[in-house]
């Protein structure tokens, strides 16, 4: 989703998915550091990490997503396009 396109495109999705599951591989990020929110990318691959005890906790996963997106909200080129979906719930 962060690319624009799916993951292994353009695969068939169930060829993408035994690529995924079946083989252990990721996708590549494809656009420059900087098309990502700081820590966005990291935080994604942590969580791809094979062995699940090095994954990051939900809990984790929660803070850190927050923690991203106030610093988007003091970023101009973020403010406005990274949202996530519990805090629009709470603002509504």
């Amino acid at each position: 989703m962060i690319e624009g396109s799916p993951a292994f495109h353009p695969k068939p999705q169930e060829e993408a998915a035994k690529m995924i599951c079946s083989e252990g591989l990721r996708p590549l990020f494809k656009n420059k550091p900087k098309s990502y929110p700081e820590g966005v990318k990291e935080l994604i691959q942590e969580c791809w990490d094979p062995t699940p005890s090095i994954r990051p906790t939900f809990s984790d996963i929660i803070e850190r997503l927050n923690k991203i997106s106030a610093s988007c909200s003091k970023q101009t080129r973020w403010r406005d396009n990274f949202k996530l979906p519990w805090k629009q719930a709470v603002h509504k």
